[in-house]
């Protein structure tokens, strides 16, 4: 089952369990926008990143419950279109 946009705050009631996100990253790469759609602007060195340092992080911060925050290219962007829609009824 794929839930989409607020469909997926339903999933575990329609699930009766947990909900769970698989991703895929690129070490090393800054972008624009925070984001695999943005433009490369930076790289840096990762080798010194063991395989246990990443899974004792991502065990600590992405397990349980979370709090998801946008990038911020995210929230000028919805801002931006705020801003249009309160400009065209003033």
């Amino acid at each position: 089952m794929v839930g989409i946009n607020e469909g997926c705050k339903e999933l575990n009631l329609l699930l009766g369990g947990t909900k769970g996100y698989s991703a895929t990253g690129k070490f090393g790469v800054k972008t624009d926008t925070q984001d695999a759609e943005g433009q490369e602007i930076g790289s840096a060195p990762f080798d010194h990143i063991t395989e246990e340092e990443l899974n004792r992080c991502l065990n600590t911060k992405f397990l349980g419950k979370i709090m998801q925050i946008p990038p911020m290219y995210f929230l000028i962007d919805h801002l931006k279109s705020l801003f249009f829609i309160f400009n065209l009824f003033n």
